[in-house]
């Protein structure tokens, strides 16, 4: 090996190597209380904190999030998406629904109603497809819609959040996209499957963690990692899951797992 091949091998190493800055934030979370510890990783080592920053920082932020024209419709369009339901599914049940007048005030809709507008084909596609979910989504949007029509919603996003959490089959991350999608405030993050395998991959997360139980630590995580990227969170979770959501199998590279449903190890280990 001459000279000049060892000075660049040398040199790939040290950027191969190169782990970026190593950043903390508390936690105040039962017996999670502590210093959370990550590295950031660089721009071009795929599932680094880093690198979903890069691509955040280059992505121009939406004028608005929405997905309805008012707080009904927006309760509507998340509940009708979510787990199990591809996007542009979502979008045909919701715009069926929102074509029915379901929206408009009226009480006269039942569940059955509701089930019977999911259950007919949906022909927006190259093929008919059928919703996946309902009977199930229907006994939903009926229980909140109705809770939701009574109330009075405070303007305040997080006040906003604590009061969809309150209607029926409402839980976290659903109240937390509506509130993104309504307020575009950057004081909640839509915490799904999506986000949290990006975190524990760039190691933000901690892979004991669970969705059901642990929410409110996901996203101080989150919220604390978009502070130190110095981005608006609800730009980093829109990306982050905007690029794993279509990514299919290839997410598997950016995750560095063999299977995408498999929870990712950090990129850099806290303790290497």
């Amino acid at each position: 090996m001459t000279v000049a091949t060892a000075a660049n091998v040398a040199a790939d190493s040290a950027l191969m190597f190169d782990r970026g800055e190593l950043r903390s934030f508390d936690l105040h979370q039962g017996r999670w209380s502590g210093t959370r510890r990550y590295w950031s990783g660089r721009p071009w080592q795929m599932g680094s904190a880093a690198y979903w920053e890069q691509i955040a920082s280059e992505a121009e932020r939406p004028v608005s999030y929405r997905l309805g024209d008012d707080l009904l419709e927006e309760l509507g369009a998340c509940l009708l998406g979510g787990y199990g339901i591809s996007s542009d599914m979502a979008a045909a049940a919701f715009e069926r629904i929102r074509a029915n007048g379901v929206f408009e005030g009226s009480t006269n809709w039942s569940a059955a109603d509701l089930e019977a507008m999911l259950s007919e084909p949906f022909s927006d596609f190259a093929r008919p497809r059928r919703y996946r979910f309902p009977r199930q989504r229907a006994a939903r949007l009926h229980a909140a819609l109705g809770a939701a029509a009574s109330g009075s919603p405070p303007d305040h996003p997080v006040a906003l959040r604590d009061w969809l959490l309150r209607l029926p089959g409402v839980g976290p991350k659903t109240a937390s996209w509506i509130v993104r999608n309504q307020t575009s405030s950057d004081a909640v993050a839509i915490i799904d499957i999506h986000i949290i395998r990006a975190g524990n991959a760039a190691g933000i997360f901690d892979a004991r963690w669970q969705a059901n139980r642990d929410y409110a630590l996901f996203e101080h995580a989150f919220l604390s990692w978009a502070g130190h990227a110095g981005l608006p969170a609800s730009l980093l979770d829109a990306c982050v899951w905007g690029v794993l959501a279509h990514a299919g199998p290839a997410a598997r590279d950016i995750l560095g797992t063999d299977q995408v449903s498999r929870t990712p190890a950090p990129v850099w280990p806290i303790d290497s």
